[in-house]
């Protein structure tokens, strides 16, 4: 009996640790502090709380604070295991982690799914379609100018004021 009740009460504090944990995590992440905000919640990871809100503030902590390596990594995990859960918008910023770290065809992979899910309803999804021109295309566009000197120019650089 007196075994059952110390576990009880031990399950208890750590229930309610984790929590205190994470309030203070959300209220340092609410105040832009993301370096911080990121401990706290890689602490709460290590302590096996990986839900879903916490592997997307994670993301977001070191996504927000440029750290784009971390921030795909935890993007990555938050996708592998809540894959029918997250939202369009954690697509995009994965494959923006990705791009940050010069993984592109992973990233455009990621944007893809990011622009099916999506559909037309977010500007950033139509642009990606348009992305899939690449610089070879560009070049072998025929010109439809002809730029020519004139009379007026000198052989130096010619600046005016207005």
């Amino acid at each position: 009996m007196k075994r059952t009740i110390t576990i009880l009460a031990l399950l208890v504090i750590q229930l309610t640790y984790s929590q205190t944990k994470n309030k203070t995590a959300d209220a340092l992440f609410d105040k832009m502090y993301y370096v911080e905000a990121a401990k706290s919640y890689e602490l709460s990871i290590n302590n096996g709380d990986a839900s879903k809100e916490i592997l997307q503030k994670l993301g977001d902590a070191y996504y927000f604070n440029t750290r784009m390596s971390s921030a795909s990594k935890w993007y990555g995990k938050l996708i592998s295991e809540y894959p029918n859960e997250v939202s369009a918008e954690y697509l995009f910023r994965y494959a923006q982690s990705l791009q940050g770290i010069q993984n592109y065809e992973l990233a455009k992979k990621w944007m893809k799914a990011f622009a099916e899910k999506q559909k037309s309803t977010d500007a950033r999804a139509k642009n990606f379609s348009l992305k899939n021109v690449t610089l070879e295309d560009i070049e072998n566009i025929k010109p439809s100018f002809l730029l020519e000197n004139l009379d007026i120019n000198s052989a130096y650089s010619d600046f005016g004021p207005m």
